[in-house]
């Protein structure tokens, strides 16, 4: 029998409001006044320990330093490195982190006025291990980059060739900093190198190639960075940005966006390990204009969750989609997020905790029509545990999350731009949030994906929502279901309302909450003798 989640209400949420809440820490870096300060990764070393690489101004406009950063997990800084080769702009564009805590950075460096790919390895003290410079002589840059379980660093970048047009480059490094093998691919098109995803026997890599309309491709190495096979697709006139993730039975899932007619749409396709496609899907907002898919991870049960913005037929606005997909290519939940001022909210980060917990970082508009740095938390089952927002630049200034990781202890850290209040430049913004599974959210977990589904959309809600009812494994119950009962926090009930059991089947049942305060609430229903809970978040 499912659970009833109305236990306790008033001490048990910790989590699951919608909040302006500050963080536990936030970091502010700045380099030179008005000038353009960008971090690039985040990553996570084994003590809980947070990693940033990227770039700070020395002379605006002219001169940057790669800078790579160390926090603990309260945030108090451990050290500080700048890799300044040449005058001219290095950025700090990738790292990973081993076991060992050692960092592994990827730069695009300037030498002599030439751009070159150049590694750098940081002990977990920040000493500077070795350098290793990757160049053709005439221009390269950083991508992707990888790590397998013996410390071999695995670059993708883009090289230049005498045609003065792009290549994708691949560089195999071991721990010591020697090259091990390297490697370019030319389709005698130009090249866009993008994802790269990584098992025991294999190495791909994706990208797009081509002008205008661009095509995909993904190609197959063995460890030795000797080419295996390649899959090109040509699906419409840009075929764009695809992501990789890899299964451990070897099955490959690309990400990417795609022009459907005069508009961009998001597409998810899984490969078996020989490129034979197994399902296609396609996602994408209502009515028109452009759809974007931004990250994707594969999670314990080899099932894939994705991000991506969506537009969601209001004027021009989108939203933020966050989607779990099974391995057999089925849509186990789809949520999409809208703020609280109905403009353009983004998602592009994607990260998991330890319970399949969906993290994700981007952008939401606020009521002034600047940016707030949004985190959102989702169960594994598709319910909104969590929503932070941050404003760093006031309402004057853009602030952006792009990139986030968790460890496994319930903390989301995120790097991303915010506005400078002294000049019009951004800034690096680093912080952390804590966020809480309380015991009646866990026993919402617990009841999820078992038996029937209350389903209550869109959430956040403002104005109307619909209620709907979903996995019932008898017709005979549909006449048993009761109204819908929504309660506050204290276990009050605010309402009630009246829906027939084949209404919430067949299309859902419209309920108006506009007059509802703000808040946190359980929707209650019972089906025969069993009692399922969903919980809803009322914002302005």
């Amino acid at each position: 029998m499912l659970k009833l989640v109305l236990i306790a209400l008033v001490v048990l949420f910790a989590s699951a409001e919608l909040c302006a809440q500050s963080p536990d820490w936030f970091h502010q870096v700045t380099g030179a006044l008005n000038a353009w300060d960008y971090p690039w990764f985040i990553d996570i070393g084994p003590d809980g320990s947070v990693y940033v690489t990227g770039h700070v101004a020395i002379v605006a406009g002219t001169d940057w330093n790669c800078r790579t950063m160390k926090w603990n997990s309260d945030g108090v800084l451990q050290w500080s490195r700048n890799y300044h080769p040449a005058v001219d702009n290095n950025d700090g564009r990738r790292l990973v982190v081993d076991d060992a805590g050692n960092v592994y950075v990827a730069v695009l460096a300037y030498h002599s006025a030439l751009r070159q790919i150049d590694l750098i390895k940081y002990d977990t003290d920040g000493n500077v291990q070795w350098v290793y410079s990757y160049s053709n002589g005439i221009d390269d840059l950083p991508v992707n980059m990888l790590l397998d379980d013996d410390c071999n660093v695995y670059i993708l970048g883009r090289t230049a060739n005498s045609s003065l047009s792009w290549d994708y480059c691949i560089m195999k490094v071991d721990s010591s900093g020697n090259e091990l093998a390297s490697t370019t691919w030319d389709s005698g098109n130009l090249e866009w190198a993008r994802g790269m995803a990584l098992n025991q026997n294999n190495l791909f890599v994706s990208g797009y190639t081509g002008e205008g309309d661009t095509d995909i491709y993904i190609l197959k190495y063995d460890l030795a960075l000797n080419l295996q096979q390649f899959e090109h697709f040509d699906r419409s006139y840009s075929d764009c940005e695809p992501l990789l993730v890899l299964s451990d039975l070897g099955d490959l899932y690309v990400y990417y966006t795609w022009r459907n007619g005069a508009n961009d749409d998001i597409g998810l396709i899984k490969y078996d390990s020989n490129f034979n496609v197994q399902w296609s899907l396609d996602f994408g907002g209502s009515g028109g204009s452009n759809d974007i898919a931004a990250g994707i991870v594969l999670n314990s049960q080899d099932n894939v969750n994705i991000v991506g913005t969506v537009y969601n037929g209001s004027s021009t606005r989108r939203d933020v989609l966050v989607a779990e997909i099974n391995s057999n290519g089925n849509i186990e939940w789809q949520e999409t997020y809208n703020g609280s001022a109905n403009r353009n909210d983004n998602g592009v980060g994607i990260a998991l905790d330890q319970d399949d917990n969906v993290l994700v970082t981007g952008y939401e508009t606020n009521s002034s029509n600047n940016k707030d740095i949004l985190t959102l938390v989702y169960s594994s089952a598709g319910s909104l545990l969590k929503s932070f927002i941050y404003d760093v630049g006031g309402s004057s200034r853009d602030d952006d999350g792009k990139f986030i990781v968790a460890d496994n202890a319930y903390h989301v850290y995120i790097a991303g731009v915010v506005g400078n209040t002294s000049d019009s430049s951004p800034d690096w913004g680093v912080l952390r949030y804590s966020y809480s599974v309380g015991i009646a959210e866990q026993e919402l977990l617990e009841s999820e994906g078992a038996g029937p589904r209350l389903t209550c959309y869109p959430q956040p809600a403002s104005g109307s929502v619909t209620f709907g009812l979903e996995g019932l494994s008898s017709d005979d119950l549909v006449s048993s279901i009761s109204d819908i009962c929504i309660y506050d926090l204290s276990g009050t009930l605010v309402r009630t309302i009246a829906a027939s059991g084949s209404t919430l089947i067949n299309g859902g049942a419209l309920c108006d909450l506009t007059s509802t305060p703000p808040g946190v609430y359980y929707c209650v229903i019972r089906v025969g003798d069993e009692s399922i809970s969903q919980k809803l978040l009322k914002i302005l």
